[in-house]
């Protein structure tokens, strides 16, 4: 496994940024950051297409030990989807052409590795095991979805499996005060994680 690392400085604020005053004076000061992101990330999703191992703000969850995960992997989509549009901005091709690619290869990850196709859901984690998957569903995953949308970069997978994971997120994350944090398998780690897999542990006590 290699070392795991944290994620660069977002992109997404920088493009919200330019956006919303034009700067372009800023866009100028804060592109060459933007250009080393884009290829530090590029890089480090070259093996599944997505960014991987990467420690993140549910550090409790330990999903940094994991080849993959959706919390992760839909930031790294905003990243590529915001330095793309930022390349452009500055007339770069080349870094423009780069983070489009690095981004059409992490989507068609996401729908492809970290999707359950039998719950119809976005896996919180994949371990790189066929035997054993990763069935775990995390509140939460897709807040780099939900932060393209606010930051006018559009949709990161076709929206008919962000309607089915967030439904399915109301059926096995749900509870009387809100959402819990996740819900997976093994069910060794309820008590630790709180994360556990559907139906299988459904009946576990809800927190």
């Amino acid at each position: 496994m290699p070392p795991r690392a944290r994620l660069p400085p977002a992109h997404a604020p920088a493009s919200q940024m330019y956006k919303n005053t034009g700067d372009q004076g800023l866009l100028e000061e804060l592109y060459p950051q933007v250009v080393k992101a884009v290829q530090w990330q590029a890089a480090q999703s070259s093996t599944w297409g997505l960014i991987q191992y990467i420690i993140d703000t549910y550090d409790i969850l330990r999903l940094d030990v994991y080849p993959l995960a959706t919390f992760n992997g839909f930031l790294h989509l905003l990243a590529m989807r915001a330095g793309a549009y930022l390349a452009t901005e500055m007339g770069d091709t080349a870094t423009a052409a780069a983070a489009t690619k690095a981004f059409d290869a992490g989507s068609a990850a996401a729908t492809s590795l970290l999707w359950n196709s039998t719950y119809s859901y976005f896996r919180a984690y994949w371990t790189n095991n066929a035997s054993e998957p990763g069935d775990a569903i995390m509140a939460d995953c897709l807040y780099g979805q939900m932060l393209s949308l606010h930051h006018g970069l559009g949709w990161l997978v076709n929206t008919s499996y962000v309607a089915s994971h967030l439904a399915a997120e109301t059926t096995y994350n749900g509870n009387d005060y809100g959402f819990t944090v996740g819900r997976g398998a093994p069910a060794a780690t309820l008590v630790r994680t709180r994360v556990c897999a559907p139906p299988a542990v459904r009946a576990v006590r809800r927190r």
